[in-house]
């Protein structure tokens, strides 16, 4: 009876330790990329809600308002219904659209100087003045991705 006492305690504590290291191990693997989110009161957030249709299916609804921080991660968001604790990972930051499309200079500057080399007549046979302008076209889409907002 006493062995078997004695061989219980020494299984429970190498199952502590086991465990211990695990938790060790988890948690390293998940600080890697956990990052901590903070809003503050007057944020504008979306919110992580169920659609009208289906319980299940989640849709990202708003924008509402923070009203205040209610511990470390819960906030108080105030709906047209009135005011609900949600989780932050319920919540999503929302940044309006109110700021009109920017353009890069250099954007414009490289459409400039392609447009110049367009206008020019070669005498290369390799590039023949039709595919000069398949070139530029090719060079136009390019550069539509240099356009971009702020």
């Amino acid at each position: 009876m006493f062995q078997l006492r004695n061989k219980l305690e020494e299984t429970c504590k190498l199952v502590e330790e086991s465990l211990n290291e695990s938790h060790v191990k988890s948690k390293s693997h998940f600080d890697r990329k956990a990052r901590l989110r903070q809003l503050k009161a007057g944020d504008r957030v979306l919110i992580l809600l169920p659609t009208d249709s289906h319980k299940l299916l989640m849709q990202w609804k708003g924008p509402f308002e923070v009203t205040e921080r209610v511990g470390v991660t819960d906030y108080k968001v105030k709906l047209e219904s009135g005011t609900k604790v949600f989780h932050i990972n319920m919540l999503k930051q929302y940044l309006s659209r109110d700021d009109p499309v920017q353009t890069n200079p250099e954007a414009d500057e490289i459409e400039e100087v392609a447009a110049a080399v367009l206008d020019e007549e070669t005498d290369d046979p390799l590039i023949g003045r039709g595919n000069l302008k398949k070139m530029a076209d090719k060079t136009q889409k390019s550069m539509s991705s240099l356009h971009y907002r702020r």
